[in-house]
């Protein structure tokens, strides 16, 4: 995997990921680390195979009303500084320890910011490293 650290000299690799990215987690299964995966976002929903996974994050509005409620909605909250998506924490707090959160900074609107993750109060989530994913 792209993300790897040294303990002793030894290089480890994730082994319980977390990802908030239906690409990232599409691009895990197509590497075969799809084995890796112990939590997904909301919007993850291929390979089928992830829908088993625990879902971990929700939208916090009505995503059933029209598109001008939910584009109103995520303009009176982007305004006002909140976020626009919510870890669910109690399900972090079974599946942890995990390894690796995998995220993406590029819009807040799109899917889950580590702005989100920093949010969650389950301690998993302070002391994990995040991969963070900027698209150019």
């Amino acid at each position: 995997m792209a993300q790897e650290e040294k303990e002793n000299n030894v290089v480890v690799q994730p082994r319980r990921v977390i990802s908030l990215l239906g690409a990232a987690t599409e691009t895990l299964f197509r590497l075969g680390l799809g084995d890796r995966l112990v939590g997904r976002s909301h919007e993850c929903d291929y390979p089928r195979a992830v829908l088993s996974l625990p879902c971990i994050s929700r939208p916090r509005l009505d995503v059933n009303g029209s598109s001008k409620e939910i584009d109103d909605t995520v303009r009176l909250r982007s305004a006002a500084g909140e976020p626009i998506y919510k870890l669910d924490d109690d399900v972090l707090s079974e599946i942890a320890p995990f390894d690796l959160l995998i995220a993406q900074d590029h819009c807040r609107v799109c899917a889950v910011t580590p702005s989100d993750i920093n949010q969650s109060k389950v301690m998993a989530c302070a002391n994990v490293n995040q991969l963070v994913l900027k698209p150019s």
